[in-house]
Protein backbone atom coordinates (compact mmCIF):
# COMPACT_ATOMS: atom_id res chain seq x y z
CA UNK A 1 0.00 0.00 0.00
CA UNK A 2 1.11 3.51 -1.00
CA UNK A 3 1.00 5.62 2.20
CA UNK A 4 1.65 8.52 0.42
CA UNK A 5 -1.67 8.51 -1.83
CA UNK A 6 -4.74 7.89 -0.33
CA UNK A 7 -6.74 5.74 -2.38
CA UNK A 8 -10.46 3.79 -1.79
CA UNK A 9 -10.23 0.41 -0.51
CA UNK A 10 -12.54 -2.29 -1.34
CA UNK A 11 -15.99 -3.00 0.31
CA UNK A 12 -15.60 -4.60 3.82
CA UNK A 13 -16.89 -7.76 4.49
CA UNK A 14 -20.64 -7.37 6.64
CA UNK A 15 -20.38 -10.19 8.68
CA UNK A 16 -17.04 -8.39 9.91
CA UNK A 17 -18.75 -4.89 10.39
CA UNK A 18 -21.80 -6.16 12.23
CA UNK A 19 -19.47 -8.55 14.47
CA UNK A 20 -17.53 -5.37 15.52
CA UNK A 21 -20.12 -3.21 15.94
CA UNK A 22 -22.65 -5.28 17.79
CA UNK A 23 -19.32 -5.81 20.59
CA UNK A 24 -18.99 -2.35 20.79
CA UNK A 25 -22.40 -1.25 21.71
CA UNK A 26 -22.53 -4.21 24.28
CA UNK A 27 -19.50 -3.37 25.84
CA UNK A 28 -20.82 0.57 25.71
CA UNK A 29 -23.86 -0.70 27.23
CA UNK A 30 -23.16 -3.22 29.80
CA UNK A 31 -22.18 -1.23 32.72
CA UNK A 32 -24.16 2.12 33.49
CA UNK A 33 -24.50 4.74 36.17
CA UNK A 34 -26.53 4.17 39.30
CA UNK A 35 -30.06 5.54 39.32
CA UNK A 36 -29.14 7.23 42.52
CA UNK A 37 -26.36 9.18 40.80
CA UNK A 38 -28.72 12.31 39.72
CA UNK A 39 -25.49 14.47 37.54
CA UNK A 40 -26.60 17.80 37.08
CA UNK A 41 -24.97 18.28 34.06
CA UNK A 42 -27.53 15.41 32.35
CA UNK A 43 -30.86 16.62 34.28
CA UNK A 44 -29.99 20.56 32.89
CA UNK A 45 -30.19 18.82 29.67
CA UNK A 46 -33.20 16.32 30.23
CA UNK A 47 -35.03 19.44 31.97
CA UNK A 48 -34.96 21.38 28.55
CA UNK A 49 -36.40 18.68 26.35
CA UNK A 50 -39.04 17.83 28.65
CA UNK A 51 -40.01 21.17 28.61
CA UNK A 52 -40.49 21.51 24.95
CA UNK A 53 -41.98 18.78 24.96
CA UNK A 54 -44.51 18.88 27.08
CA UNK A 55 -44.86 22.46 28.45
CA UNK A 56 -44.16 24.02 24.73
CA UNK A 57 -41.25 26.46 26.34
CA UNK A 58 -38.06 27.05 26.59
CA UNK A 59 -37.98 27.47 30.31
CA UNK A 60 -37.30 24.46 32.68
CA UNK A 61 -39.58 25.99 35.92
CA UNK A 62 -41.70 22.85 35.19
CA UNK A 63 -39.58 20.41 35.09
CA UNK A 64 -37.40 21.90 38.24
CA UNK A 65 -40.48 22.31 40.18
CA UNK A 66 -41.34 17.99 39.24
CA UNK A 67 -37.84 16.74 39.78
CA UNK A 68 -36.22 19.42 41.84
CA UNK A 69 -33.20 22.21 41.70
CA UNK A 70 -30.10 21.32 40.25
CA UNK A 71 -26.92 23.35 40.12
CA UNK A 72 -26.44 23.69 36.43
CA UNK A 73 -28.63 26.23 35.07
CA UNK A 74 -29.37 29.91 34.30
CA UNK A 75 -31.88 32.31 35.14
CA UNK A 76 -33.01 35.67 32.88
CA UNK A 77 -36.30 38.02 33.22
CA UNK A 78 -37.48 35.63 36.25
CA UNK A 79 -37.18 32.23 34.42
CA UNK A 80 -35.36 29.30 34.76
CA UNK A 81 -32.99 27.89 31.86
CA UNK A 82 -30.60 25.19 31.30
CA UNK A 83 -27.11 26.53 31.40
CA UNK A 84 -26.04 24.10 28.27
CA UNK A 85 -26.27 25.12 24.56
CA UNK A 86 -28.95 23.03 23.67
CA UNK A 87 -27.80 21.29 21.20
CA UNK A 88 -28.17 18.12 23.56
CA UNK A 89 -32.08 19.16 24.56
CA UNK A 90 -33.16 19.24 21.07
CA UNK A 91 -32.06 15.75 19.88
CA UNK A 92 -33.14 14.62 23.54
CA UNK A 93 -36.75 16.73 22.95
CA UNK A 94 -37.12 14.99 19.40
CA UNK A 95 -36.32 11.13 21.37
CA UNK A 96 -38.52 12.34 24.25
CA UNK A 97 -41.55 13.71 21.91
CA UNK A 98 -41.62 9.72 20.12
CA UNK A 99 -41.53 8.12 23.21
CA UNK A 100 -44.25 10.29 24.63
CA UNK A 101 -47.06 9.09 21.86
CA UNK A 102 -46.37 5.69 23.75
CA UNK A 103 -46.26 6.64 27.22
CA UNK A 104 -48.08 9.44 29.44
CA UNK A 105 -45.68 12.39 30.73
CA UNK A 106 -46.14 10.83 34.48
CA UNK A 107 -45.10 7.49 33.66
CA UNK A 108 -41.50 9.04 33.67
CA UNK A 109 -39.38 9.40 36.91
CA UNK A 110 -36.30 11.77 36.36
CA UNK A 111 -34.04 8.07 36.44
CA UNK A 112 -35.98 6.91 33.44
CA UNK A 113 -36.06 10.23 31.51
CA UNK A 114 -31.97 10.04 32.07
CA UNK A 115 -31.86 6.32 30.86
CA UNK A 116 -33.64 7.26 27.63
CA UNK A 117 -31.74 9.46 26.97
CA UNK A 118 -28.49 7.31 27.67
CA UNK A 119 -29.60 4.33 26.12
CA UNK A 120 -31.17 5.67 22.85
CA UNK A 121 -29.59 8.67 22.47
CA UNK A 122 -25.92 8.13 23.42
CA UNK A 123 -25.39 5.05 22.55
CA UNK A 124 -26.35 5.18 18.79
CA UNK A 125 -25.05 8.54 18.43
CA UNK A 126 -21.75 6.57 19.86
CA UNK A 127 -21.93 3.74 17.69
CA UNK A 128 -22.37 5.95 14.41
CA UNK A 129 -19.01 7.94 15.81
CA UNK A 130 -17.12 4.39 16.07
CA UNK A 131 -18.69 3.32 12.48
CA UNK A 132 -17.81 6.75 10.94
CA UNK A 133 -14.06 6.66 12.14
CA UNK A 134 -12.65 3.12 11.20
CA UNK A 135 -15.06 4.19 7.66
CA UNK A 136 -13.22 6.77 6.86
CA UNK A 137 -9.54 5.65 7.93
CA UNK A 138 -9.97 2.36 5.96
CA UNK A 139 -11.75 4.01 2.51
CA UNK A 140 -10.24 7.52 2.76
CA UNK A 141 -7.33 7.57 4.33
CA UNK A 142 -6.14 4.12 3.03
CA UNK A 143 -5.22 2.42 6.21
CA UNK A 144 -6.10 -1.19 5.80
CA UNK A 145 -8.89 -2.90 7.89
CA UNK A 146 -6.88 -4.19 10.79
CA UNK A 147 -5.23 -0.53 11.96
CA UNK A 148 -8.61 0.73 10.87
CA UNK A 149 -10.71 -1.34 13.43
CA UNK A 150 -8.01 -0.87 16.11
CA UNK A 151 -8.07 2.60 16.04
CA UNK A 152 -11.79 2.86 16.86
CA UNK A 153 -12.01 0.32 18.51
CA UNK A 154 -9.32 1.84 20.70
CA UNK A 155 -10.93 5.70 20.71
CA UNK A 156 -14.41 4.02 21.85
CA UNK A 157 -13.24 1.63 24.54
CA UNK A 158 -9.64 3.16 25.58
CA UNK A 159 -10.25 6.27 26.26
CA UNK A 160 -12.71 8.54 27.95
CA UNK A 161 -14.91 8.14 25.28
CA UNK A 162 -16.28 4.48 26.87
CA UNK A 163 -18.04 6.79 29.36
CA UNK A 164 -19.36 9.68 27.93
CA UNK A 165 -20.89 7.18 24.79
CA UNK A 166 -23.35 6.01 27.17
CA UNK A 167 -24.05 9.40 29.67
CA UNK A 168 -26.38 12.42 28.17
CA UNK A 169 -23.13 14.55 28.27
CA UNK A 170 -22.77 16.62 25.18
CA UNK A 171 -18.95 15.69 24.85
CA UNK A 172 -19.61 12.62 22.87
CA UNK A 173 -22.18 14.36 20.18
CA UNK A 174 -19.94 17.00 19.66
CA UNK A 175 -17.03 14.61 18.90
CA UNK A 176 -19.15 12.35 16.55
CA UNK A 177 -20.60 15.07 14.95
CA UNK A 178 -16.78 16.58 14.29
CA UNK A 179 -15.78 13.02 13.38
CA UNK A 180 -18.80 12.81 10.75
CA UNK A 181 -17.83 15.95 9.32
CA UNK A 182 -14.08 15.64 8.88
CA UNK A 183 -15.09 12.19 6.86
CA UNK A 184 -18.11 13.87 5.02
CA UNK A 185 -15.09 16.54 4.03
CA UNK A 186 -12.90 13.94 2.75
CA UNK A 187 -15.13 12.03 0.93
CA UNK A 188 -15.75 15.66 -1.21
CA UNK A 189 -12.68 16.15 -1.69
CA UNK A 190 -12.34 12.63 -3.30
CA UNK A 191 -15.49 12.35 -5.36
CA UNK A 192 -15.39 15.87 -6.48
CA UNK A 193 -18.34 17.56 -8.83
CA UNK A 194 -21.67 18.28 -8.12
CA UNK A 195 -21.87 14.78 -5.70
CA UNK A 196 -19.05 16.66 -3.26
CA UNK A 197 -21.81 19.31 -3.13
CA UNK A 198 -23.77 16.94 -0.99
CA UNK A 199 -20.91 15.70 1.12
CA UNK A 200 -19.68 19.14 2.01
CA UNK A 201 -23.03 20.32 2.75
CA UNK A 202 -23.74 17.41 5.23
CA UNK A 203 -20.26 18.32 7.06
CA UNK A 204 -21.29 21.81 7.21
CA UNK A 205 -24.85 20.22 8.80
CA UNK A 206 -22.26 18.16 11.26
CA UNK A 207 -20.52 20.85 12.42
CA UNK A 208 -22.91 23.02 13.16
CA UNK A 209 -24.48 20.83 15.16
CA UNK A 210 -21.75 20.46 17.25
CA UNK A 211 -21.64 24.14 17.64
CA UNK A 212 -25.03 23.93 18.67
CA UNK A 213 -24.00 21.31 21.54
CA UNK A 214 -21.46 22.93 22.90
CA UNK A 215 -20.47 26.91 22.67
CA UNK A 216 -16.48 26.08 22.96
CA UNK A 217 -16.99 23.36 19.85
CA UNK A 218 -17.13 26.52 17.97
CA UNK A 219 -13.39 26.82 17.59
CA UNK A 220 -12.66 23.21 16.43
CA UNK A 221 -15.90 24.28 13.86
CA UNK A 222 -13.90 27.06 12.61
CA UNK A 223 -11.00 24.92 11.53
CA UNK A 224 -13.04 22.35 10.24
CA UNK A 225 -14.33 25.22 8.00
CA UNK A 226 -10.63 26.44 7.35
CA UNK A 227 -9.39 22.94 6.04
CA UNK A 228 -12.84 22.83 4.04
CA UNK A 229 -11.57 26.48 2.69
CA UNK A 230 -7.71 24.75 2.11
CA UNK A 231 -9.40 21.40 0.83
CA UNK A 232 -12.38 22.85 -1.57
CA UNK A 233 -11.53 26.44 -2.68
CA UNK A 234 -9.71 25.88 -5.70
CA UNK A 235 -11.07 22.60 -6.74
CA UNK A 236 -14.59 22.87 -5.56
CA UNK A 237 -15.37 25.90 -4.92
CA UNK A 238 -19.42 25.01 -4.46
CA UNK A 239 -18.67 22.37 -2.16
CA UNK A 240 -16.74 25.25 -0.24
CA UNK A 241 -20.04 27.19 -0.48
CA UNK A 242 -22.65 24.15 0.45
CA UNK A 243 -20.44 23.63 3.45
CA UNK A 244 -21.34 26.95 4.75
CA UNK A 245 -25.19 26.60 3.97
CA UNK A 246 -25.58 23.25 5.87
CA UNK A 247 -23.79 24.71 8.80
CA UNK A 248 -26.19 28.09 9.18
CA UNK A 249 -29.82 26.95 10.06
CA UNK A 250 -27.85 25.45 13.49
CA UNK A 251 -25.92 29.25 13.76
CA UNK A 252 -29.46 30.55 13.52
CA UNK A 253 -31.12 27.83 15.45
CA UNK A 254 -28.59 29.14 18.32
CA UNK A 255 -29.38 32.70 17.87
CA UNK A 256 -32.83 32.29 18.00
CA UNK A 257 -32.70 30.02 21.17
CA UNK A 258 -30.38 32.64 22.76
CA UNK A 259 -32.61 35.60 21.81
CA UNK A 260 -35.73 33.78 22.53
CA UNK A 261 -33.86 32.83 26.06
CA UNK A 262 -31.70 35.65 27.30
CA UNK A 263 -32.97 38.45 24.78
CA UNK A 264 -30.63 38.65 21.98
CA UNK A 265 -28.64 36.14 19.30
CA UNK A 266 -25.08 36.72 21.21
CA UNK A 267 -26.41 36.39 24.82
CA UNK A 268 -25.15 32.81 26.25
CA UNK A 269 -26.35 31.07 28.92
CA UNK A 270 -22.58 31.62 30.48
CA UNK A 271 -23.67 35.06 30.95
CA UNK A 272 -26.89 34.39 33.29
CA UNK A 273 -25.43 31.41 35.76
CA UNK A 274 -27.09 31.44 38.84
CA UNK A 275 -24.38 29.27 41.13
CA UNK A 276 -22.07 31.64 41.76
CA UNK A 277 -18.91 29.56 41.83
CA UNK A 278 -19.66 28.54 38.23
CA UNK A 279 -20.65 32.56 36.75
CA UNK A 280 -16.87 32.89 37.97
CA UNK A 281 -15.62 29.77 36.31
CA UNK A 282 -17.31 31.05 33.32
CA UNK A 283 -16.68 34.19 33.02
CA UNK A 284 -13.13 34.48 33.68
CA UNK A 285 -10.86 34.70 30.96
CA UNK A 286 -13.10 34.35 27.40
CA UNK A 287 -15.76 31.67 28.48
CA UNK A 288 -13.98 30.56 31.26
CA UNK A 289 -10.52 29.93 29.53
CA UNK A 290 -7.34 32.10 30.70
CA UNK A 291 -3.98 31.51 29.66
CA UNK A 292 -2.42 27.59 30.25
CA UNK A 293 -0.94 26.89 33.51
CA UNK A 294 2.29 25.15 33.82
CA UNK A 295 1.50 23.74 36.74
CA UNK A 296 -1.35 21.54 35.30
CA UNK A 297 0.96 19.58 32.84
CA UNK A 298 1.69 16.92 34.82
CA UNK A 299 -1.91 16.61 36.34
CA UNK A 300 -3.26 16.81 32.75
CA UNK A 301 -1.05 14.56 31.21
CA UNK A 302 0.16 11.96 33.43
CA UNK A 303 -1.80 12.28 37.06
CA UNK A 304 -3.57 8.57 37.47
CA UNK A 305 -6.70 10.32 37.94
CA UNK A 306 -6.98 12.79 35.06
CA UNK A 307 -4.10 12.27 33.25
CA UNK A 308 -4.86 12.44 29.32
CA UNK A 309 -1.79 9.22 28.91
CA UNK A 310 -2.77 7.49 31.58
CA UNK A 311 -6.73 7.33 30.97
CA UNK A 312 -6.23 7.27 26.92
CA UNK A 313 -2.52 5.75 26.45
CA UNK A 314 -2.70 5.53 22.55
CA UNK A 315 -3.09 9.39 22.39
CA UNK A 316 1.29 9.62 23.05
CA UNK A 317 1.19 7.91 19.87
CA UNK A 318 -0.65 11.40 18.46
CA UNK A 319 2.58 13.50 18.32
CA UNK A 320 4.70 10.92 16.32
CA UNK A 321 1.44 10.55 14.65
CA UNK A 322 1.50 14.37 13.51
CA UNK A 323 4.60 14.04 12.32
CA UNK A 324 4.33 11.26 9.93
CA UNK A 325 0.88 12.62 8.71
CA UNK A 326 2.72 15.69 7.61
CA UNK A 327 5.40 13.72 6.12
CA UNK A 328 3.11 11.64 3.57
CA UNK A 329 1.84 14.74 2.42
CA UNK A 330 -1.65 14.85 4.71
CA UNK A 331 -0.67 18.45 5.40
CA UNK A 332 -3.98 19.98 5.89
CA UNK A 333 -5.54 16.71 8.16
CA UNK A 334 -2.52 16.83 10.23
CA UNK A 335 -2.44 20.74 10.57
CA UNK A 336 -6.39 20.45 11.04
CA UNK A 337 -5.50 17.57 13.81
CA UNK A 338 -3.19 19.69 15.72
CA UNK A 339 -5.23 22.67 15.89
CA UNK A 340 -8.13 20.84 17.49
CA UNK A 341 -6.33 18.45 19.82
CA UNK A 342 -4.40 21.30 20.73
CA UNK A 343 -7.24 23.94 21.04
CA UNK A 344 -8.94 21.23 23.53
CA UNK A 345 -5.83 20.43 25.64
CA UNK A 346 -5.32 24.53 26.10
CA UNK A 347 -8.83 24.53 27.25
CA UNK A 348 -8.60 21.97 29.89
CA UNK A 349 -5.19 24.05 30.73
CA UNK A 350 -6.63 27.30 31.06
CA UNK A 351 -9.31 26.63 33.27
CA UNK A 352 -10.05 26.42 36.98
CA UNK A 353 -12.57 23.84 36.83
CA UNK A 354 -10.03 21.64 34.57
CA UNK A 355 -10.53 18.81 36.67
CA UNK A 356 -14.23 18.37 35.25
CA UNK A 357 -16.07 17.57 38.55
CA UNK A 358 -16.47 13.53 39.60
CA UNK A 359 -15.27 12.09 36.32
CA UNK A 360 -12.23 10.05 35.13
CA UNK A 361 -9.25 11.38 32.82
CA UNK A 362 -9.68 14.90 31.46
CA UNK A 363 -13.24 14.82 30.63
CA UNK A 364 -13.00 18.38 28.86
CA UNK A 365 -10.87 17.01 26.34
CA UNK A 366 -13.25 14.02 25.15
CA UNK A 367 -14.41 15.93 22.00
CA UNK A 368 -10.70 16.62 20.65
CA UNK A 369 -9.93 12.51 21.34
CA UNK A 370 -10.63 11.90 17.99
CA UNK A 371 -8.27 14.25 16.29
CA UNK A 372 -5.49 12.62 18.28
CA UNK A 373 -6.70 8.78 16.88
CA UNK A 374 -6.56 9.61 13.44
CA UNK A 375 -2.73 10.53 13.72
CA UNK A 376 -2.52 8.34 15.67
CA UNK A 377 -3.62 5.45 13.61
CA UNK A 378 -0.78 6.94 10.76
CA UNK A 379 1.91 5.85 13.88
CA UNK A 380 0.11 2.70 14.28
CA UNK A 381 0.81 1.56 10.68
CA UNK A 382 4.21 2.92 10.58
CA UNK A 383 4.82 0.70 13.67
CA UNK A 384 3.47 -2.59 12.60
CA UNK A 385 6.25 -2.22 10.47
CA UNK A 386 8.20 -4.24 12.79
CA UNK A 387 7.70 -6.57 15.84
CA UNK A 388 8.73 -4.01 18.66
CA UNK A 389 6.83 -1.19 16.96
CA UNK A 390 3.74 -3.56 17.18
CA UNK A 391 4.13 -4.44 20.72
CA UNK A 392 4.25 -0.79 20.94
CA UNK A 393 1.13 0.42 20.12
CA UNK A 394 -0.42 -2.70 21.44
CA UNK A 395 0.61 -2.05 24.73
CA UNK A 396 -0.58 1.25 24.46
CA UNK A 397 -4.20 0.13 22.90
CA UNK A 398 -4.57 -2.82 25.63
CA UNK A 399 -4.08 -0.17 28.97
CA UNK A 400 -6.52 1.73 27.33
CA UNK A 401 -8.87 -0.53 27.32
CA UNK A 402 -8.49 -2.36 30.54
CA UNK A 403 -8.16 0.57 32.55
CA UNK A 404 -11.44 2.51 30.90
CA UNK A 405 -13.27 -0.65 31.32
CA UNK A 406 -11.78 -1.55 35.14
CA UNK A 407 -13.23 1.89 35.93
CA UNK A 408 -16.50 1.37 33.91
CA UNK A 409 -17.33 -1.86 36.46
CA UNK A 410 -17.45 0.52 39.43
CA UNK A 411 -17.85 3.88 38.88
CA UNK A 412 -16.41 6.50 35.90
CA UNK A 413 -17.15 9.29 37.96
CA UNK A 414 -15.15 8.86 40.67
CA UNK A 415 -14.98 11.85 43.13
CA UNK A 416 -12.74 14.83 42.54
CA UNK A 417 -10.82 14.23 45.91
CA UNK A 418 -9.02 10.70 45.07
CA UNK A 419 -5.93 11.22 43.23
CA UNK A 420 -4.93 6.99 42.88
CA UNK A 421 -8.54 6.14 41.48
CA UNK A 422 -8.01 2.41 41.46
CA UNK A 423 -5.92 1.90 44.86
CA UNK A 424 -9.03 4.41 46.67
CA UNK A 425 -12.48 3.18 45.14
CA UNK A 426 -11.88 0.68 41.56
CA UNK A 427 -10.21 -2.26 43.97
CA UNK A 428 -11.68 -1.48 47.50
CA UNK A 429 -15.56 -1.52 45.58
CA UNK A 430 -14.52 -4.65 44.12
CA UNK A 431 -13.46 -6.28 47.34
CA UNK A 432 -16.66 -5.58 48.85
CA UNK A 433 -18.23 -6.48 45.84
CA UNK A 434 -20.20 -3.12 44.97
CA UNK A 435 -19.99 -2.83 41.13
CA UNK A 436 -21.70 -0.90 39.00
CA UNK A 437 -25.15 -1.27 37.71
CA UNK A 438 -24.59 -3.85 35.02
CA UNK A 439 -26.48 -6.31 32.28
CA UNK A 440 -25.52 -9.25 34.52
CA UNK A 441 -27.80 -7.81 37.64
CA UNK A 442 -30.99 -8.98 34.56
CA UNK A 443 -29.73 -11.94 33.96
CA UNK A 444 -29.53 -13.55 37.57
CA UNK A 445 -25.99 -13.10 38.38
CA UNK A 446 -24.99 -10.63 41.76
CA UNK A 447 -22.63 -9.35 43.00
CA UNK A 448 -19.63 -9.54 41.23
CA UNK A 449 -21.12 -12.29 39.23
CA UNK A 450 -22.70 -9.81 37.39
CA UNK A 451 -19.23 -8.57 35.82
CA UNK A 452 -18.06 -12.36 34.94
CA UNK A 453 -19.55 -11.78 30.91
CA UNK A 454 -17.99 -8.18 31.00
CA UNK A 455 -14.78 -9.31 32.38
CA UNK A 456 -14.57 -11.96 29.43
CA UNK A 457 -15.69 -9.28 26.92
CA UNK A 458 -12.73 -7.18 28.21
CA UNK A 459 -10.45 -9.94 27.64
CA UNK A 460 -11.58 -10.65 24.47
CA UNK A 461 -10.94 -7.29 23.12
CA UNK A 462 -7.70 -7.36 24.74
CA UNK A 463 -6.86 -11.08 22.62
CA UNK A 464 -8.11 -9.34 19.37
CA UNK A 465 -5.87 -6.43 19.33
CA UNK A 466 -2.99 -8.83 19.92
CA UNK A 467 -3.84 -10.86 16.64
CA UNK A 468 -2.02 -9.87 13.77
CA UNK A 469 -3.21 -6.79 11.54
CA UNK A 470 -2.76 -6.38 8.00
CA UNK A 471 0.15 -7.51 6.29
CA UNK A 472 2.38 -7.92 10.37
CA UNK A 473 3.66 -11.13 10.52
CA UNK A 474 1.97 -14.53 11.53
CA UNK A 475 3.26 -17.31 13.41
CA UNK A 476 3.05 -18.90 17.43
CA UNK A 477 6.54 -16.95 18.31
CA UNK A 478 5.45 -13.74 16.73
CA UNK A 479 1.89 -14.13 18.59
CA UNK A 480 3.41 -14.93 21.87
CA UNK A 481 5.76 -11.84 21.71
CA UNK A 482 2.54 -9.55 20.88
CA UNK A 483 0.56 -10.53 23.80
CA UNK A 484 3.65 -10.28 26.18
CA UNK A 485 4.01 -6.66 24.09
CA UNK A 486 0.81 -5.82 24.91
CA UNK A 487 0.94 -6.63 28.41
CA UNK A 488 3.87 -3.93 29.14
CA UNK A 489 2.11 -0.67 29.60
CA UNK A 490 -0.88 -1.64 31.46
CA UNK A 491 1.84 -3.40 34.04
CA UNK A 492 3.32 -0.19 34.14
CA UNK A 493 0.32 1.56 34.89
CA UNK A 494 -1.21 -0.93 37.48
CA UNK A 495 2.83 -0.69 39.28
CA UNK A 496 2.81 2.76 39.68
CA UNK A 497 -0.67 2.95 40.94
CA UNK A 498 0.48 -0.11 43.23
CA UNK A 499 3.77 1.91 44.14
CA UNK A 500 1.58 5.59 44.86
CA UNK A 501 -0.19 4.03 47.09
CA UNK A 502 -3.74 5.38 48.70
CA UNK A 503 -4.14 8.63 48.93
CA UNK A 504 -7.83 8.75 50.74
CA UNK A 505 -7.66 8.39 54.78
CA UNK A 506 -9.87 5.54 56.10
CA UNK A 507 -12.70 8.35 56.84
CA UNK A 508 -12.71 8.95 53.09
CA UNK A 509 -12.82 5.07 51.78
CA UNK A 510 -14.96 4.43 54.59
CA UNK A 511 -17.75 7.16 53.29
CA UNK A 512 -16.97 5.93 49.65
CA UNK A 513 -17.77 2.51 50.20
CA UNK A 514 -21.31 3.41 52.37
CA UNK A 515 -22.01 5.40 49.20
CA UNK A 516 -21.23 2.45 46.91
CA UNK A 517 -23.47 -0.04 49.12
CA UNK A 518 -26.42 2.07 49.21
CA UNK A 519 -26.48 3.13 45.94
CA UNK A 520 -26.16 -0.70 45.12
CA UNK A 521 -29.07 -1.64 47.64
CA UNK A 522 -31.15 1.38 45.87
CA UNK A 523 -30.78 -0.47 42.59
CA UNK A 524 -31.78 -3.31 43.32
CA UNK A 525 -35.13 -1.96 44.91
CA UNK A 526 -35.29 -0.15 41.64
CA UNK A 527 -35.34 -2.86 39.52
CA UNK A 528 -36.39 -5.38 42.13
CA UNK A 529 -34.06 -7.72 42.30
CA UNK A 530 -32.63 -9.84 44.82
CA UNK A 531 -30.13 -8.42 47.23
CA UNK A 532 -26.14 -9.91 46.82
CA UNK A 533 -24.96 -11.47 49.22
CA UNK A 534 -22.68 -9.74 51.26
CA UNK A 535 -18.47 -9.63 50.78
CA UNK A 536 -17.01 -11.59 53.80
CA UNK A 537 -15.14 -8.89 56.26
CA UNK A 538 -11.19 -9.58 56.30
CA UNK A 539 -11.45 -8.08 60.20
CA UNK A 540 -12.51 -10.51 62.83
CA UNK A 541 -15.19 -9.36 64.92
CA UNK A 542 -14.24 -8.23 68.70
CA UNK A 543 -16.78 -8.90 71.72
Amino acid sequence: MNDDVPTPSPARPRTRDLALAAGVLLTLAYCWMFSAISVPNERSRVYLGVAIVDHGTLAIDAPIARFGRINDWARFDGRAYTDKAPGSSFLYAALYGIARVFWDADSFSITALINLARTFLMLPIGLIGFLVMRRMLYEELGFGRGISDAAAVTWMLGTNAAHYAHAFYGHQIVAAALVCALWLLLRAGRVGGRSAWWQAGAAGACAGLAGLTEYQAGVACALLALYALVTLARTNPGALVAFGLGAIPFVAALAAYNDAAFGGPLELSYHHLVIKNLATLHTEGVGGVGLPRAELVAPVFVSLHRGLFTSAPITLLALPGFAIAWRRGHRPLAALCVGVGLFYVLIVMGTRAWFGGWSFGPRLITPGLPFMIVPAAFAMRALSRSLAGGMVWRGLAVAGVVVNQLVRAVLFELPESTTNPLVDAILPALRAGTPSVNLGWHLGLSGLAGLAPFALLTLAWCVWLTLPKDDEPRGASVGAARALGSMSALTWLLASALVVGPTWSARQSGKFSRMMTGWTKKERRVHDLPEAPRAESSKKKTP
